[in-house]
């Protein structure tokens, strides 16, 4: 993909942190763990850039390796939703700003979003950065 994945991997890792920041600073009270979905999609990103790799490619125990890494970060941001959905939705509920018009189901599907969106642009770009295709 070269440099056009890079670049759309680019926006969309900065789209996510963008996401998470106005879901943290605007939406809720400084409700920090938000940024934990973040922190998941940054990390899942890298696991699923470095598949692109000379050692993944290789050896088939980094392959494996890179792959459990990027599913556990992305069941982490799934796991972590539901939690959130099912038994702590009145967390949110209670951090909602004032004056604010989205409810705590919209927030927290606000943040799931920056996570997956983290999760693919980090590897979009770490993918695109690390492979041995050069245009």
């Amino acid at each position: 993909m070269g440099a056009f994945g890079s670049t759309i991997g680019g926006i969309m890792a900065l789209g996510s942190l963008g996401v998470s920041s106005l879901v943290v600073w605007e939406l809720t009270d400084n409700m920090f763990i938000m940024y934990l979905f973040f922190l998941f999609g940054v990390l899942g990103g890298m696991a699923l850039g470095a598949l692109n790799g000379r050692k993944a490619k290789a050896q088939q125990k980094y392959k494996n390796e890179y792959t459990s890494y990027a599913g556990m970060s992305f069941t982490a941001i799934i796991v972590l939703g539901a939690y959130y959905a099912f038994f702590a939705i009145d967390n949110i509920e209670k951090s909602v700003s004032t004056g604010n018009d989205y409810d705590a189901n919209t927030i927290l599907f606000l943040a799931i979003l920056s996570g997956i969106l983290a999760f693919l642009g980090f590897g979009l770009v770490i993918a695109n950065s690390i492979s041995d295709e050069r245009y």
